[in-house]
C-alpha cells in the first residue's frame, strides 16, 4: 500500500501541484469577492479627507443601523482610478475601472465633493450651452479661443448625481432645509460639514475651507440606505 502511494505521488505529483494551485486561486478569488460585497459606499471625490475618521463614522453608522460589520465603506476616488494615473496609491481595492459608471449602476451610493467643484462644473455646463447657441456665429479663430477657454475651466466633477427631490419627500426636504445646498434653485446636495455627525467626527478638520457637499449617486436615488445615512448624519 505504501509502495502504491509512493508511485501515485511520483507519477501524479505535477497534477497534484496544479490542483492545489487551482484550489488556492479559487479560495483567494472567493474571499476577494466576498470581502467587497458592500451594502453602502461613500466616495470622497477629492481623495483628501481623513480616512481614519471617516471609517470610524461608518462603523458607528453600521452599529446604529444594526448592519453587518464591514458592509459599508468610505473610499477615495483615487481607489477607482488606473494605476498609471496614481502610481503612489495602494490598489488593493481598485477593482473598478469605469469610475463614472459606478454612479449609475449602484456601486457607489453617495459622494462627497466641495462647493467650488460643483460650482465650476455648473459654470462650464452653462458655458457649453451658450457656445452651442452661438456656434454658427463663431469664426475659426473664435472657436479656437473657446476651446482654450473650455480647457482652462475644465469640469472637476465627472459623475452623475441625483437631485434631492428624487431622494427625499417634501416633508424631508422642508425638515432638512438648512442643510441643503442649491445650484440655480435646485437642491443638489447636503452641506456635509454642517451635519451633526460630521461635526462630531470631523470637527473643523477639512483639507480646504470650502463647504463639503454630500451628493446622492444617480443609481442610488431610491436606496433606503441613502435615506438612513442622511437621517443618521443630520440627526433627524
Amino acid at each position: 500500500m505504501k509502495k502504491k502511494l509512493e508511485n501515485f505521488i511520483f507519477y501524479y505529483k505535477y497534477h497534484m501541484i496544479a490542483l492545489i494551485f487551482v484550489i488556492i486561486i479559487a479560495v483567494v478569488l472567493w474571499q476577494d469577492k466576498s470581502g467587497d460585497e458592500l451594502d453602502f459606499v461613500i466616495v470622497d471625490d477629492t481623495s483628501c479627507m481623513n480616512l481614519t475618521v471617516a471609517e470610524s463614522m461608518m462603523k458607528d453608522f453600521e452599529k446604529e443601523q444594526k448592519m453587518k460589520s464591514g458592509s459599508s465603506a468610505f473610499r477615495y476616488k483615487s481607489m477607482y482610478l488606473s494605476q498609471e494615473q496614481f502610481k503612489d496609491i495602494s490598489f488593493g481595492m481598485a477593482k473598478i475601472n469605469d469610475y463614472e459608471a459606478c454612479f449609475t449602476n449602484g456601486t457607489i451610493d453617495m459622494v462627497i465633493t466641495t462647493a467650488d467643484r460643483i460650482e465650476n462644473t455648473a459654470e462650464q455646463e452653462n458655458m457649453k450651452e451658450s457656445e452651442t447657441e452661438n456656434v454658427d456665429k463663431d469664426s475659426g479663430t473664435d472657436r479656437k479661443q473657446d476651446e482654450d477657454n473650455e480647457e482652462e475651466t475644465k469640469a472637476t466633477i465627472s459623475y452623475e448625481a441625483a437631485p434631492l427631490e428624487q431622494v427625499l419627500s417634501e416633508e424631508e426636504m422642508s425638515r432638512y432645509e438648512k442643510y441643503l445646498y442649491y445650484i440655480d434653485d435646485r437642491a443638489v446636495g447636503i452641506i456635509f460639514n454642517k451635519c451633526k455627525k460630521a461635526q462630531e467626527y470631523f470637527g473643523d478638520n477639512y483639507p480646504t475651507g470650502y463647504h463639503y457637499i454630500l451628493q446622492v449617486a444617480a443609481g442610488s436615488a431610491e436606496d433606503e440606505q441613502v435615506k438612513k445615512f442622511l437621517r443618521y448624519l443630520i440627526g433627524g
